[in-house]
């Protein structure tokens, strides 16, 4: 199987739009070449110039891309150190790395690559989409570190594959929530910082953390993980997909559901159900079974299973076994070469047991090509700007759109406000050192007082916009003005004997025309982004506060082991699960219709259950009311009745 295709998952349905949106986003998006990206930079140069670098101290290219990475990951700063990492290689030929032998191009080859993708892992220098490969990884090994066990005074615990695995998977499912989606899926980092994707982008980004738990168990591994492809009970129909771990024998494979949100209950000593527990057993996940919503997987499908793999591409370059092994400084250790025959003899002996002798990894090329997919060729890839453009369309709420634009005289006037528009939501999701990008390097407590102080901006320009009993008014007198001086804009522009005074004049009066609405465009664009942006702002507080406390009853637990819990910290879990209970509670009370309230709700389920109050996690919990996908509902019907059972 060499690709998805775009509609392959069941909860992906197509949303309907109405024309006004449809129009407005279409502008906006020609509006969103003009916005500052963090791509912006320039690319790596493929080759260095000998004469410059042959003039420069010994090693100080390469000692001056480890200080940045030493203090910063991000994308400019990625791209500016590999940059210096390839003037290195320039003067010292004898570093780069071995080029593919034919055998193994054959072996890559029995597998799906081409010429293509070879010329691409195959360079003895960093391409052009290594900055983005690195940037993503460097990210998850942020992630990983924060999830990490906590040290007990001099000693670090060691947390078990399982363990591992589990913290990685939910912390995925609470950062990117299930969304449907039509169209081709994002790279991790972008489905991370977007905030919700399909069951498979959360899928790829848990592989993506998984890779970067370094040293796990008491045999100091690196967590081994795959897509299981189920298919379809329509032979045409996509595959359902299911994730597995290596587990700690090498032998078998944990269980997680993507759009489940939760791992496969029923294994041993409470941990993720096995393949092999599945297979001896097909009824234990009929657990998950309810009245009001059956699990879909039936015993037919688990007998059909299908282990695939999904290596980054730029991951199986030999010239990136070089960066992490030799060149990545001591504070930014990450993983970032994958060997290929490695990981498929790991997978497919960890199936065996379960599926039989002949059970074969597939490589899933879509997965391997996510990054190529979604960057232009000016970044390594090969996809469109519109594929760009549509994801920053994506970012735009259509709430934040607002009804006096129905009556722009002129596209140039929807471009300018659509551009005013859409920056607060673009920006807040792709720009380093903003909230967003902080947490998604694990600096909760960083993004917590930026989040505070946007919010309560937003509210004074909001509360401003709504005291202003004649803003309507006068926005409606602007854009008659507006129509008059575009009117006569056109004019002239369709003259052919129009002069430079013409043009002089126009452009004065277009000016003059902006200048004097300013004020009350940037006052109707607060009313109309105040509230879609607050929610935003709001659902990132508690996420915040929530991964704080997962973190702290994750040392909890770990002290628990050892010895009896003191006082001080068992109040220091209570309290910061009281402050997670909080954040979602007002989240779920200011928007209770929002597009995160469900997925809210099964936050703060969570966080009533870690507190103790089982009776009200139950009944959030059986609350679907709201759409969701079956399976999503299935999961929280579990939940309400495994919590009911320990009561």
């Amino acid at each position: 199987m060499s690709t998805i295709p775009d509609n392959a998952f069941p909860e992906e349905s197509k949303k309907s739009n109405t024309l006004l949106v449809s129009v407005i986003a279409g502008i906006v998006l020609f509006a969103g070449t003009l916005l500052y990206f963090t791509f912006s930079s320039n690319p790596v140069k493929k080759d260095a110039d000998k004469n410059n670098a042959a003039s420069t101290p010994e090693d100080s290219s390469l000692k001056s891309a480890q200080e940045l990475l030493s203090n910063d990951n991000d994308l400019n700063s990625c791209k500016t150190a590999l940059q210096q990492i390839n003037n290195h290689l320039a003067t010292h030929p004898n570093e780069k790395p071995a080029t593919f032998s034919q055998e193994k191009r054959e072996i890559y080859s029995k597998f799906g690559m081409n010429d293509q993708q070879f010329n691409e892992i195959d360079s003895p220098t960093f391409t052009l989409l290594d900055p983005h490969y690195l940037e993503e990884r460097l990210m998850f090994r942020d992630i990983a570190r924060f999830l990490e066990l906590p040290a007990i005074g001099v000693k670090q615990a060691k947390a078990s594959i399982s363990e591992v695995s589990t913290h990685a998977f939910m912390w995925v499912v609470r950062e990117m929530r299930l969304a449907p989606r039509s169209n081709n899926p994002v790279p991790p980092i972008y489905a991370l910082r977007r905030g919700w994707g399909s069951s498979y982008e959360r899928s790829l980004t848990f592989l993506a953390l998984l890779e970067q738990f370094l040293y796990v168990g008491e045999k100091l591994e690196q967590p081994v993980g795959c897509l299981l492809l189920l298919p379809g009970k329509d032979p045409n129909a996509p595959p359902r997909i299911w994730l597995g771990v290596v587990d700690e024998s090498g032998n078998d494979l944990y269980l997680f559901d993507p759009i489940l949100g939760i791992p496969l209950p029923g294994g041993k000593d409470g941990k993720p159900l096995l393949l092999t527990e599945l297979k001896a057993d097909p009824k234990k996940i009929r657990v998950l079974d309810s009245e009001q919503a059956p699990y879909d997987v039936q015993p037919e499908q688990i007998s059909k299973i299908a282990p695939a793999i999904a290596p980054a591409l730029s991951s199986l370059s030999p010239r990136m076994k070089l960066l992490e092994d030799k060149y990545l400084p001591s504070g930014a250790k990450a993983r970032l070469s994958t060997d290929l025959e490695s990981l498929i003899t790991k997978i497919e002996k960890a199936c065996r047991p379960s599926l039989g002798a002949s059970s074969k990894a597939l490589l899933m090329v879509q997965a391997v090509e996510s990054l190529r997919m979604f960057l232009s060729s000016g970044n390594g890839g090969f996809a469109s700007p519109q594929v760009l453009q549509v994801y920053q369309t994506e970012l735009i709420p259509q709430t934040a759109i607002p009804p006096q634009l129905q009556k722009v005289p002129h596209p140039i006037i929807l471009e300018n406000i659509g551009n005013m528009l859409s920056r607060p939501f673009i920006n807040s999701a792709l720009e380093p050192k903003l909230p967003r990008d902080q947490m998604l390097h694990a600096r909760y407590a960083k993004a917590v007082p930026d989040l505070v102080r946007e919010g309560d901006e937003l509210r004074i320009q909001l509360r401003g916009a709504e005291t202003d009993p004649n803003l309507p008014q006068r926005i409606n007198n602007w854009m008659d003005a507006a129509k008059q001086v575009f009117t006569n804009f056109d004019t002239i522009m369709q003259n052919k004997d129009k002069t430079q005074d013409d043009l002089a004049m126009v452009n004065l009066e277009i000016r003059t025309l902006f200048q004097k609405g300013e004020k009350d465009l940037l006052l109707m664009i607060a009313a109309s982004i105040g509230r879609p942006r607050g929610e935003q702002i709001s659902w990132l507080l508690a996420l915040c506060k929530h991964e704080l406390a997962e973190q702290q009853q994750r040392r909890f637990d770990i002290q628990s082991k050892s010895s009896a819990p003191t006082q001080l910290a068992q109040q220091d879990r209570l309290n910061k699960w009281k402050d997670c209970e909080s954040a979602w509670r007002r989240y779920l009370q200011e928007f209770p219709v929002g597009a995160g309230a469900p997925h809210g709700k099964l936050l703060w389920g969570y966080s009533l259950a870690n507190l103790g109050d089982k009776e009200s996690a139950i009944n959030a919990w059986q609350d679907v009311s709201r759409p969701m996908a079956p399976q999503e509902k299935a999961a929280r019907l579990f939940l309400a009745k495994s919590l009911k059972d320990k009561k």
